[in-house]
């Protein structure tokens, strides 16, 4: 198989602050993964030698809108 997907199921946790004029803005977030994971090809699930997958970090980036300079 030359190629396919690891889905990993997970979570998103983001903090939110109220700004001067009422409105809500994301000042941050963190990613948890899940145990949950399948490998698919076309939508179809395979089986995979996960010993020869070379692990790849998550890039989660912060929010790069925040309304700033605004007090916290």
């Amino acid at each position: 198989m030359d190629k396919y997907q690891k889905i990993t199921v997970g979570f998103v946790v983001q903090d939110y602050i109220t700004l001067s004029d009422g409105s809500t803005a994301c000042i941050s977030q963190n990613f948890i993964a899940g145990d949950e994971v399948s490998r698919e090809v076309d939508g179809e699930v395979v089986e995979i030698d996960t010993t020869k997958e070379i692990y790849c970090p998550f890039q989660m980036e912060k929010p790069n809108h925040l309304p700033f300079p605004e007090k916290i």
